[in-house]
């Protein structure tokens, strides 16, 4: 009888044990979900000294990216712009590395520019993305007829595209959701895209049909089942400390032979120049940061804080 009990016993253990195990293998799935990593890879004063004046050629970027690529990451961000053509030898590789990894977002931006509009792939617009509870009220959307529009050839195999206006350099509280690019496509009346963090944020989650539910009475939006508050520009709050939270990485690191690029698993990739003549913008909390950071904070505060409700 003893005999028999003790085989129970270690019966129990052993059940306890991988229960356990499979219980402690979920938790850290589900962390890991939860606590999304976005990490900056800077084109800093380091890279510069060592691979040349800035902008590099395209073939170096195309490098970049796939080394990033051997680590595995959730997606991969080119915060560089790349409407104009260079080489064409150059040019085709990297749409080439673009087309391989499959997961790359670009960004553009809107300007006031007299040069004819560069077209914009309908597939990363959003029709109607916000929809109103009563017809009075309008809300206030950034809108341009030109931009600096990533060149066709980049955008035909890019996962997505997210433009990278702000409202205020100078007291920045948060983000624009969605800009107008008009004469984008074909019609006259222009499109709505996502900004960058937001464009990053549904193809983080894989949210094809996203949309934006806004309520004039209550100055909300709903974002992925989140009710979230909204200034009359469609701009909603950025909890700025988040800018502490990325993880960066100078670029000299990660093309370096010792890397390890699995650092980068299951992660969103942020790829940008930071070098001293960039841009800066004086955030609500007092801070001055580059517009990596400003990118980079909003997307890590969207990816954390609205969680599509009911995903694992």
């Amino acid at each position: 009888m003893k005999d028999k009990m003790k085989r129970y016993l270690c019966l129990f253990a052993i059940i306890g044990f991988y229960t356990a195990c499979i219980t402690s293998g979920t938790q850290a799935a589900e962390k890991t979900e939860i606590n999304p990593k976005v990490w900056l890879v800077e084109i800093d004063s380091k890279s510069v000294a060592k691979f040349g004046k800035f902008p590099w050629s395209r073939e170096k970027y195309a490098n970049l990216i796939q080394r990033i690529s051997a680590g595995t990451p959730r997606l991969i961000v080119i915060k560089l712009f790349l409407d104009q053509l260079k080489s064409p030898e150059e040019d085709k590789k990297l749409a080439s590395e673009i087309q391989r990894a499959k997961n790359i977002i670009l960004q553009a931006r809107l300007s006031n520019d007299d040069e004819p509009p560069t077209r914009l792939n309908n597939r990363f617009g959003l029709k109607n993305p916000i929809k109103h509870y009563s017809d009075p009220y309008k809300i206030f959307i950034l809108r341009a007829a030109s931009g600096w529009i990533p060149a066709p050839i980049f955008q035909e195999h890019a996962l997505d595209v997210g433009f990278v206006d702000i409202l205020s350099p100078d007291n920045l509280k948060g983000i624009p959701l969605v800009v107008d690019y008009e004469r984008a496509i074909s019609d006259t009346r222009g499109w709505s895209f996502a900004s960058l963090p937001l464009a990053i944020f549904r193809q983080y989650y894989q949210l094809k049909d996203f949309r934006l539910r806004h309520d004039p009475k209550l100055m909300t939006v709903d974002i992925a089942g989140h009710t979230v508050a909204v200034a009359e520009n469609q701009e909603i709050k950025i909890d700025w400390s988040y800018v502490d939270k990325i993880k960066t990485k100078s670029v000299v690191d990660v093309l370096s032979k010792e890397f390890d690029p699995n650092i980068f698993r299951d992660s969103v990739i942020i790829i940008g120049y930071g070098g001293s003549e960039m841009p800066r913008a004086k955030l609500s909390n007092g801070q001055n940061v580059d517009g990596n950071r400003i990118i980079a904070a909003a997307t890590l505060h969207l990816l954390t804080q609205y969680k599509p409700k009911g995903k694992m």
